[in-house]
């Protein structure tokens, strides 16, 4: 019972986490996707010292299910058939600094 559970929690974290890619900054963002997130590039974006660089975190959500929920970073482009329903706080995970506002919004699928 123990290896079923932990094969199905398996299956399901692989399957959301393939959904997201990493980007470098400039880089072009695909149609149906949005920014979820940034992480420090670590020198794979061609950084220099002291040059602050974030990686993009992009997901796919074109095949996504009317009445589905997803968080964007400030700057994605909202799909055809998405709205914007809210906004919350971007708790850091935008790129956003100590001091700086940022709200993430959340937007849902309607056809």
């Amino acid at each position: 019972m123990k290896a079923t559970l932990t094969l199905l929690f398996l299956l399901i974290s692989l399957t959301c986490f393939s959904q997201a890619q990493y980007i470098c900054p400039g880089s072009k963002i695909p149609d149906g996707w949005i920014i979820v997130g940034q992480t420090p590039c670590g020198g794979q974006c061609g950084d220099r010292a002291g040059q602050i660089c974030n990686m993009i975190i992009i997901k796919d959500i074109s095949g996504a299910k009317v009445g589905v929920e997803e968080s964007a970073c400030p700057g994605s482009q909202i799909p055809d058939g998405w709205v914007i329903v809210r906004q919350e706080p971007c708790g850091g995970q935008c790129g956003d600094r100590a001091g700086q506002v940022c709200n993430r919004q959340i937007i849902k699928k309607l056809k």
